[in-house]
Formats: structure tokens, sequence, C-alpha cells
């Protein structure tokens, strides 16, 4: 499953973590099921860290140590699964959705196991993704219960009333966001803000973010903007948009950044700000630069036909 393996930093790693946790390594065998010898010899780099005991300690740990792992690997087979979901929910791309439920049906039939562990994990991500697919299909009620109850896979006690009572590992987050946006579709943007904005808290404390998780927090913060466009909350749209200009140039991404700028433009002409044009210009030039010319001029027709405005592009 794993190749050159770091073992001795990545048991360091292990290690530290657990400390930050204030768990002792007899604590953690006795809520893993492990004996106090196999977490030390975890810890010490001496064995090659079984995949089902990855999962587990995740839950205990309350973080993704499948994905951090990453970091003392050359490759891991469930992690280009996480990966590819990454790129799902940055893009919402359908057939990206149909070819990845088809190579993670294929793959978790390839591989055979006794432990539960193992087939909970499997069960939560195939949940996860008919959330997904109930959302794209507009079944929304269906959606927000089938992400609820792929959360309660691994956090039996969750409620979405008492967020911030649970830590949420890098996979439950994920599942979070979706949830946010299926609970928005619903129309309650109350509930869905508080989601979306204890992801962010969360997320963009964490530092060495990759790629994918720099996405997330975008796309977390344009579903913000969008959900306080929808209130009319325009005040709170420039606060949010302007968070997503600053983290985009902060770290070089043009992802994202049109929409932000777009946004932007269109709740200061609500509040009859003067310079509303050129955040306005400034998304479509984008949109035309980065090659995406048919969204461009999505934003051109839908802006003179909603609003009166003309944008010369």
């Amino acid at each position: 499953m794993f190749k050159s393996l770091k073992l001795k930093q990545y048991g360091k790693h292990l290690r530290q973590i657990r400390q930050s946790s204030r768990l002792t390594q007899a604590e953690v065998a006795r809520q893993a099921g492990l004996s106090r010898d196999t977490i030390r010899r975890i810890e010490l780099g001496e064995v090659v860290v079984r995949f089902d005991t990855l999962v587990l300690l995740s839950e205990i740990y309350k973080r993704d140590l499948l994905d951090d792992l990453r970091h003392f690997s050359d490759s891991t087979v469930l992690f280009t699964y996480y990966h590819r979901l990454d790129e799902l929910i940055a893009t919402n791309d359908t057939e990206t959705l149909r070819q990845l439920k088809d190579d993670f049906n294929e793959f978790s039939h390839q591989y055979e196991t006794d432990y539960p562990i193992i087939i909970q994990t499997k069960n939560q991500f195939e949940k996860f993704l008919d959330g997904i697919t109930a959302l794209n299909s507009g079944q929304f009620e269906t959606s927000v219960a089938t992400l609820i109850s792929a959360m309660e896979i691994t956090n039996p006690s969750f409620s979405i009333d008492h967020l911030k009572a649970s830590k949420y590992s890098l996979f439950e987050q994920r599942i979070l966001i979706v949830l946010a946006q299926a609970i928005a579709r619903l129309k309650d943007y109350h509930q869905s803000n508080k989601i979306l904005q204890l992801l962010y808290n969360r997320l963009s404390q964490v530092s060495g973010s990759s790629l994918n998780e720099k996405q997330l927090i975008i796309k977390i913060l344009g579903n913000l903007a969008d959900n306080y466009h929808r209130i009319e909350n325009d005040k709170k749209v420039i606060q949010v948009a302007r968070q997503g200009i600053d983290y985009c140039n902060e770290h070089h991404l043009s992802y994202g950044l049109s929409i932000f700028l777009y946004r932007l433009g269109i709740a200061k002409y609500h509040l009859k700000q003067s310079d509303y044009l050129t955040p306005l210009h400034q998304s479509i030039i984008l949109l035309q630069v980065l090659g995406m010319d048919q969204l461009a001029d999505y934003y051109l027709r839908v802006t003179k036909e909603r609003y009166g405005i003309e944008i010369l592009a």
C-alpha cells in the first residue's frame, strides 16, 4: 500500500501529534484496541504502520494521518482518491464525479480485508460521493441527510447545531463543505454560513497547506460570498470578497479570483459605490486571459440582463 516510507520521521510526527493531544501511549492503545508496545514501536519507526491502524488513529487524533503520510512517503493509493475528491469539490464537475465513483468502486472491490475499520472508511467515502451526486441532481434534502449520515460514521455524536463541540479530521471537513452547500440550496443560509465560517477558521490556520487545500479555502470563501449575496447582505459580501482576493494574491492563485472580483463589483453596485465597474471589468479581463471565454460571456450577459450594467471587455 505504501512505498518508500520514512518510518522514523513519521513515527516522530505521530508522537508529536499524540503529545499535543495530551494523550499517553497507554490511553491511545486502550482507545485503539492495540498494545502499548505497538504504539511505542510505531512512534520509534520500528514498524510499517498498517492502513487500518492509521485510519483508527486518525479518528482518535482527529487528524487525517493518511493525508499527513504523503509528506513521508512517495505514494499511497488511498491518497490519490482524496486528491481527486478535493478536485471534485473545487470544480463540481459531473464527469469527474462519475469517474471517481467508478474508480473507487473498482478499487474497493479489489482491496479485500477482514478489518471492519476499512469497511467503515469505504462506506463513508461512498456515502460522501452519494451526497455529492444527490446535490448535483437537485435532491437537496437527500443530499443533506446522506452527508450527515456520512459524518456520523466516524463522528456518532455529530450535530449541525453543535458544530464547535467536535474536532474534525481533514476528510470530515471536506464532507462539511459539501454539507454547507446542500444546506444553502435549501435556503438555510444562516446554518450554511456557520459551517463555512467554522471551516475557514480551522483550515486557514493550517500551515503548509497543499494546493488542493488552498483551493478548498477559496471554495469556502466563494460559498460564503454567494450566501451573503443571496440574503442581500452586501457589506458582508464585500468583506468576504476582499478576504478571497487577498488570499488569492497572497498565495499567487488565479483560481477563484474572478468570482471574488465579480461579487465585489456587484455588491459595490448595490451599495451605490462609484467604483463598482473596476472589479467587474477586472473579473472579465481575468477570465479572458485565463481562456475562460464562455464564463466571461456568461458574466457579461447576466450582468446586462439582471442589473442593466454593460461591462466594456
